[in-house]
């Protein structure tokens, strides 16, 4: 029997360790963008909340723009799986947007949705979501300026090995000794991002169209581990706002006559008409309409600029032009086109580690405490010099034992959460004898609790009468005594 709880001991201790892997997944998306009428505005408030901090806010408002968006989603083809998707109550969002951080520069945000919210503020964490259709799902929306904006994101998953299988070896480590003591006497010997701003308008200045509302798009995003280290990378674009267009194209058109041409009337005269064809063609069906693409985009913005360059030509400051205003207006031209496709979208990206990892249900803790009452079935015996001799039990008790959490609860965070709170446990006396406790664990700070409980020990024992005599049988001279009581005392618990 000894020999058989060694090797049960034995194979315990030597779990190998999980074989490191890392998988690429992408999202999937589900149907197309939706539209859902909401303002641009709102996407300024949420980057204005991400920047300075106020998660719960934040995190209404997200809320808010996901159950409108779901609301919107309904009527259309692929409408109840996005709106499933949308769903932040039942699965893990992962909203993805452009912004600006607060030095101004391009950023593409991401904060993680789901209710009841994580108890750490802006965690990228996920609980060991988006593996199995028995877990959690895990979606990604993109909240783009406009149906013509796109995401791109990778998700590189690398396995993780479960601490609590790593903390096995020490726990039975420390339960093995008394257990082998106990069996001994009792037998004998991831682009890009959106905006600009503003207007400006010059000479015969088109209409401009409609602004844009906020469209979502969303993917399912498949995960390989459900304990595992991710990094995300992403990158987005989006067409950039026509009034920050047409006010951007304003100042660089100054420029150019300030700092280009500054002695070329034809040059200068071209330079207008050049500014209003450019916004001619951003506010053109082939730029601004959601079917629109970046080639018939480039394509408007071409036939527009050729034309402005011909009439240019024959106004009144070009009728007769120099060799060198017409180098000045190719300069020109050559410029303008480059400031447009350089300046229609706007593009940013990002790059994130987290964590997939399940909530914690159970973990290994170790205690003492003082064994408040207790009986004997027999009395405690010991042998010495061949004679049975009392040994009164000790009130100090030494434990090791599982804790568990029934809700589950994230075990990385430094506070301790209601679901952790307070814990049932089970486990091990080692001390003074080894045994059975089960009871309650009271958790003050991470790590350290307040036990109380029932203990069931297994000790060496004789009859009363038997006590002061030479043991009849050096070989087997104890019988089992059962001691049973409650123990109240303190705990360390491994996170």
């Amino acid at each position: 029997m000894r020999f058989r709880v060694l090797l049960l001991a034995v194979a315990l201790c030597a779990v190998p360790p999980l074989a490191s892997a890392q998988v690429a997944t992408t999202p999937i998306a589900i149907g197309r963008a939706i539209d859902t009428g909401l303002p641009l505005a709102d996407l300024a408030e949420l980057t204005a909340l991400y920047n300075r901090g106020r998660w719960d806010e934040l995190q209404r408002k997200t809320e808010a723009l996901l159950s409108a968006a779901a609301a919107k989603a309904v009527a259309t083809p692929s409408g109840r799986a996005i709106a499933d998707g949308l769903d932040f109550r039942n699965s893990y969002v992962i909203v993805v947007w452009i912004g600006t951080d607060p030095f101004g520069k391009t950023m593409l945000a991401r904060t993680v949705v789901h209710r009841p919210a994580s108890a750490e503020p802006f965690s990228p964490d996920l609980p060991g979501a988006g593996v199995g259709a028995a877990d959690p799902q895990v979606f990604e929306a993109f909240l783009s300026r406009g149906m013509r904006g796109q995401l791109v994101s990778v998700y590189a998953s690398s396995r993780d090995k479960d601490p609590a299988a790593q903390q096995l070896p020490a726990f039975m480590q420390a339960v093995a000794s008394p257990l082998f003591a106990t069996f001994g006497a009792l037998a004998g010997s991831l682009d890009v991002r959106a905006a600009a701003t503003v207007a400006g308008v010059t000479e015969a200045a088109p209409l401009k169209p409609e602004p844009p509302s906020i469209a979502v798009t969303v993917s399912r995003v498949g995960l390989p581990f459900a304990r595992a280290a991710i990094k995300w990378k992403a990158a987005a674009k989006e067409p950039v706002d026509v009034d920050a267009f047409w006010d951007a194209t304003d100042r660089f058109i100054q420029d150019l006559m300030f700092q280009e041409v500054p002695n070329s009337p034809c040059a200068r005269a071209v330079a207008g008409g050049l500014a209003a064809a450019v916004k001619n063609a951003s506010a053109g069906q082939q730029c601004a309409s959601a079917a629109a693409t970046t080639s018939t985009c480039l394509a408007q913005f071409d036939s527009e600029l050729r034309n402005a360059i011909a009439a240019g030509l024959k106004d009144g400051a070009c009728a007769t032009p120099s060799r060198d205003d017409l180098s000045a207006v190719a300069k020109l031209d050559d410029k303008v086109r480059k400031f447009a496709a350089a300046s229609m979208l706007t593009a940013a990206d990002a790059e994130l580690s987290f964590k997939n990892r399940p909530l914690a249900h159970w973990a290994f803790g170790a205690g003492s405490g003082v064994l408040a009452s207790g009986s004997l079935s027999l009395p405690r015996v010991t042998v010495k010099n061949d004679v049975l001799v009392g040994d009164p039990l000790s009130r100090l008790v030494t434990m090791a034992f599982v804790n568990w959490s029934v809700a589950g609860y994230d075990a990385a965070l430094d506070a301790v959460s209601a679901a952790e709170r307070i814990r049932p446990f089970f486990g091990v006396t080692i001390t003074p004898d080894f045994g059975l406790t089960a009871g309650v664990n009271l958790l003050l700070t991470r790590g350290i609790g307040i036990t109380a409980g029932a203990v069931l020990m297994f000790a060496n024992g004789a009859g009363a009468d038997q006590i002061g005599t030479v043991t009849p049988n050096p070989d087997a001279p104890y019988a089992l005594s059962y001691a049973r009581g409650l123990v109240i005392g303190v705990s360390y618990t491994i996170k």
